[in-house]
């Protein structure tokens, strides 16, 4: 089970061989007053703070190794169905071999099963006895148990550099490998994905798909048909660790291009150690396949809990850089997601930005951001109310920071572009007022009593409900003759 210290609820993905998820309670700072700017200057130092971050070529946050970025360059082509572009993508997925000389490696070992099942496949006839002469000669060569049924399968073996390295599988690595393997003879292949596992299907348009565990060496051609999990599903799922698959799920399971199946092992519980690896993995599942609503939400997830950590070590400037790099993808999926959970974490994340700006004086893009988040938050949302409060409570810190200056025609200024947000929070209501009245007091104490009480009539107009400005009016036009 995956955790993270600030995710709203969980997401259930559609994962091979294991079920993964994602929980925790939601960690988010109360409004506050925006600290000075020069505080944490000699700190926040992003190249210190995190050091390799950040791509501005691909819009992603978390350091890449040349054949990582390599792999990203090659996506367009993995989407066509290209076997070299896939397999960079699938090692990539697997998070732990992330040098050239791997990549390589791994590539030379594909190259050549290929070269010697090649004449083979070459004389099969037609895609099913190619399908089922590279399924066979797949659990010959790579896999620690031969031919023989679950021969080196392991339940929580998800890396394809597993297989490379130990012969062991489950059925997304043994998916992901086979997907590469068809795609080098042409061979039209899709997964298919189902809540705790994932196929294969080999099908050209208008044909009935064949069907291929992937996990068995019989597996080729299974049918998964009323029969099949009437009689079978349950002990053939047991066999292989799992819960049992349903027809209806089979009914309703997943079609999913090969690169699409790489986005989904980047998403898999068990690629990567830590939680640098696992947020880079979400951050790559979301940039190799951006029309997964699970891409999506684990990439937005990994934002978030990375602005809350910047947030902790008050290093705005380095969280500011976070933003100017993932900002693109940010204001895409809060702008784009139907997911509400996905959303509510979105303008979380956006707000965090938000008051990093603030902080850092860029205070007009701040309240701009405050604006268009008041606009997208949905009462339904579990923390709107948090996250109403937080969001106005930039523009509280902007009124109590001008009224520290006495900067009172700036502040009104601002109340007035403002004025129906603040006018809705209590507080934001009350600094307003203030800065009328200390302003009105300003100008008396310089004897410019016409100027105080126009303040003051403005006061009255624009907080009609205070009766501060009302009573300080008053009181003014009793001791002078205007």
């Amino acid at each position: 089970m995956r955790r993270s210290s600030w995710l709203l609820g969980s997401v259930l993905l559609a994962t091979a061989c294991a079920g993964a998820g994602r929980g925790g309670a939601l960690r988010l700072p109360s409004p506050q007053r925006a600290p000075a700017r020069t505080s944490q200057a000699a700190a926040d130092v992003p190249a210190s703070v995190r050091p390799g971050f950040g791509n501005p070529a691909f819009h992603t946050w978390w350091p890449l190794t040349p054949p990582e970025e390599a792999a990203l360059r090659g996506l367009e082509a993995a989407r066509r169905g290209d076997a070299r572009a896939l397999l960079a993508l699938a090692v990539a997925a697997s998070g732990d071999r992330r040098d050239a000389a791997s990549y390589a490696a791994f590539q030379r070992r594909v190259d050549q099963f290929v070269a010697q099942v090649r004449p083979t496949i070459a004389a099969a006839r037609d895609d099913w006895h190619r399908g089922y002469e590279l399924h066979r000669a797949m659990h010959r060569v790579f896999f620690a148990g031969g031919t023989a049924e679950l021969g080196g399968y392991s339940v929580n073996q998800a890396r394809v550099t597993g297989i490379f390295t130990s012969g062991h599988y489950n059925c997304l690595s043994s998916t992901m490998l086979f997907l590469v393997l068809a795609r080098s003879f042409d061979l039209p292949v899709r997964a298919a994905a189902v809540p705790t596992h994932v196929f294969v299907e080999l099908a050209r348009p208008g044909r009935e798909a064949i069907e291929i565990e992937t996990t068995s060496a019989l597996g080729f051609d299974l049918v998964h048909d009323a029969r099949f999990f009437r009689e079978q599903a349950a002990g053939w799922s047991g066999q292989r660790g799992l819960r049992p698959t349903t027809l209806e799920e089979f009914q309703h399971r997943r079609l999913l291009q090969p690169y699409q199946l790489m986005s989904l092992g980047m998403l898999d519980a068990h690629s990567g150690a830590g939680e640098q690896d696992r947020s880079r993995l979400d951050e790559l599942a979301h940039v190799v396949d951006p029309g997964s609503a699970d891409a999506r939400r684990a990439r937005i997830d990994a934002y978030g809990n990375e602005a809350n950590a910047l947030f902790d070590r008050k290093a705005w400037r380095t969280m500011l850089k976070l933003f100017d790099i993932v900002g693109p993808a940010v204001a895409d999926i809060a702008a784009s997601s139907k997911d509400p959970k996905t959303l509510e974490v979105a303008w979380f994340t956006r707000w965090y930005e938000a008051y990093a700006l603030m902080i850092e004086g860029r205070t007009d893009q701040s309240l701009a951001m405050m604006s268009t988040g008041l606009a997208h938050l949905d009462p339904a949302w579990s923390q709107a109310p948090a996250l109403r409060s937080n969001l106005i409570g930039l523009l509280v810190s902007r009124l109590a920071d001008l009224i520290d200056r006495h900067d009172y025609p700036a502040a009104a200024q601002a109340f007035v572009k403002y004025r129906d947000t603040c006018l809705s929070d209590a507080t934001c209501a009350n600094d307003a007022s203030i800065v009328y009245t200390n302003w009105s007091i300003d100008r008396q104490n310089a004897g410019d009593w016409l100027a105080a009480r126009q303040i003051l009539q403005d006061c009255a107009s624009r907080l009609p409900g205070d009766g501060r400005c009302r009573s300080q009016l008053t009181e003014l036009e009793g001791r002078h003759t205007f």
